[in-house]
């Protein structure tokens, strides 16, 4: 289905302004363009945007900031989720997006099944996307998703209405 999806990375952040307000926690939402045409299932963009905000809700400490990004790059749409969390040790970045994988904040205890960065990548990986992370320990994580903004054409635009 052809979608904007701008507004459903936007419609996803703001689901969460209300929350991180309560709990101290900056959101900042910021686009270079206001409406993008890409084929996407709109439900697992949510769920991918969902996964990515919530956990950096879990390790961003009150007072800290999340930033949801999104960048026109022509040939496919950039979405950054960054935040100034505890960040994922260098030896484990690697291994995030595995199944089952579960990260530790020792100072309190988080919940989590360790299945949802493996489905973040399970949905972007089905829409011919790719996602990368970037973390420092103490300094928080980015991850960054590219969709590619191909639009399927047909050669009939009108439908038949029965």
């Amino acid at each position: 289905k052809c979608c904007n999806i701008i507004n459903i990375v936007e419609e996803s952040t703001l689901y969460f302004a209300d929350y991180l307000k309560n709990k101290n926690i900056e959101l900042i939402f910021d686009t270079d363009i206001e409406e993008k045409m890409v084929e996407c299932d709109v439900d697992k963009i949510e769920s991918v945007m969902c996964n990515l905000i919530s956990n950096a809700t879990k390790f961003t400490p009150e007072g800290g900031s999340i930033w949801v990004n999104i960048l026109d790059k022509e040939d496919f749409v950039e979405i950054v989720v960054k935040d100034t969390g505890i960040g994922i040790p260098k030896d484990k970045i690697g291994q995030v997006f595995q199944k089952f994988m579960r990260f530790k904040d020792y100072s309190k205890e988080i919940e989590g099944s360790g299945i949802g960065l493996y489905l973040v990548k399970t949905i972007v990986d089905m829409h011919n996307g790719e996602i990368t992370v970037n973390s420092e320990i103490g300094k928080g994580s980015e991850f960054i998703i590219k969709i590619p903004a191909k639009i399927k054409r047909t050669e009939n635009f009108t439908q038949k209405i029965i």
